[in-house]
């Protein structure tokens, strides 16, 4: 019967802690817990009244797009569909890999270099296109510079496209006008002639250049990294936890050097 008792018997451990021995603890080495405490917001609020602010320095290029002519209606129609979503990144990925390349070449002829780097944006629902470039203590001769001999190739560009198309349209309307030195003004295909040709003069008259808006725009912004209060909620945090570890170590310590004694 002893037996079947002492098997049915919890065994008692001396080493365990209840939440009393860990609240006892934790009230026995509370200055512990207060110094590292102190100490960490001491640290943070240093650090955050005494940490530096970094300015950097942007110069951006704004480019306004050539509006080109449309030569035909179906044309017309394919062009309205990808003018958004297809014109404009082809030509971002175009300045990334060909005019930024040959800006390169232009300004080691020169004996220049590109500085800071140069990158290409389109604006959301517009026909413009920015180039910027950042970064702290750039040599603003040189950047702009930079940004004027990209600009002009890429504004050379549209523009000489914007040439092509109101050329072939110039010839149609070259063609009408041959047409009506042969007919006579009263007859229909004379008639005809005339109608495309007012529609053909007012294609022309819908392509607009390329242009600078804006060559080099300069702008200052200082980032002083984290805000305060993150700064004083993350060393609140730190700080208990810190406090609580080295309270327990604390207590963990005095308990070895006892037992060594």
């Amino acid at each position: 019967m002893n037996e079947r008792n002492q098997q049915f018997q919890q065994p008692h451990y001396d080493d365990e802690i209840s939440l009393v021995d860990l609240a006892t603890t934790f009230i026995r080495r509370r200055r512990v817990f207060y110094g590292v405490f102190a100490l960490v917001m001491v640290v943070a609020v240093a650090f955050a009244l005494l940490r530096g602010q970094t300015a950097t320095t942007s110069y951006t290029t704004t480019l306004q797009l050539s509006t080109l002519p449309v030569l035909d209606a179906s044309e017309r129609k394919s062009d309205d569909n990808s003018r958004e979503d297809n014109r404009v990144p082809t030509l971002i990925a175009k300045i990334e890999s060909h005019w930024l390349p040959l800006a390169r070449e232009q300004l080691a002829a020169n004996g220049e270099k590109l500085v800071g780097g140069v990158s290409a944006e389109a604006i959301e629902d517009t026909e413009l296109v920015t180039l910027t470039t950042s970064g702290a203590s750039l040599p603003e001769d040189q950047v702009q510079e930079a940004h004027k001999s990209l600009a002009g190739l890429i504004v050379n560009a549209q523009n000489e496209r914007l040439a092509q198309r109101v050329g072939l349209l110039e010839e149609q309307i070259e063609t009408m006008n041959g047409i009506l030195a042969t007919h006579s003004p009263e007859s229909l295909v004379a008639a005809q002639a005339i109608e495309t040709r007012a529609e053909l003069q007012q294609k022309v008259a819908t392509g607009e250049p390329a242009a600078v808006l804006s060559l080099a725009r300069k702008s200052t912004s200082t980032d002083s990294g984290p805000s305060f209060k993150l700064i004083l909620a993350l060393a609140i945090v730190l700080g208990l936890m810190l406090g609580i570890f080295a309270t327990f170590m604390a207590e963990f310590g005095s308990q070895v050097r006892q037992a060594m004694k």
